[in-house]
């Protein structure tokens, strides 16, 4: 089953789209199994309280782009935490945000990151698995609006990225 939070706002054929390439990732056209790269990834923050509150996947290669998207997630917090420092040489920042929603209970975790290479067939791809929990119907949950999230630094890898939510 999709999540609602990804049907949201980019519909049922953006999530039919993720799904079909998901399921390709391992061949390419021909059949051949193409090499995947199981990054290694390293926790920068995670949480219900992002002021970023649409759904979505970021991949980020460049501290300009991170400060950007740093400072529309913290926009809520006061103090302002400051930007962390990132090597962008050799890592990137992958982040994860499911939306928002209308109490507690949900949260949004990156998995695993994969890293498929270019071929003559398709260009490289960052492939980022999450899952998500959200509340039983009838469970207890704080009565308050929130915004999931989790970021992580990964290993530099060439590619758009794409999201895989299971």
């Amino acid at each position: 089953m999709i999540p609602p939070w990804i049907l949201g706002t980019t519909g049922a054929a953006v999530a039919l789209s993720v799904i079909v390439l998901a399921a390709c990732r391992s061949t390419n056209g021909g059949g051949e199994i193409v090499p995947q790269d199981h990054l290694s990834f390293e926790e920068l923050g995670g949480g219900v309280t992002s002021g970023i509150t649409t759904a979505g996947l970021h991949v980020l290669r460049d501290q300009a782009s991170f400060e950007d998207l740093w400072r529309l997630h913290v926009r809520l917090q006061l103090p302002t935490p400051p930007t962390p420092e990132v090597d962008f040489e050799d890592s990137m920042v992958v982040a994860a945000f499911a939306g928002q929603k209308t109490t507690g209970g949900y949260t949004v975790q990156i998995d695993e990151v994969v890293s498929v290479p270019e071929t003559a067939e398709q260009p490289g791809q960052v492939i980022v698995r999450t899952s998500e929990t959200v509340p039983a119907e009838d469970a207890m949950v704080t009565q308050m609006l929130t915004s999931p999230f989790h970021m992580v630094l990964v290993q530099k890898a060439d590619g758009d990225g794409v999201l895989v939510v299971e």
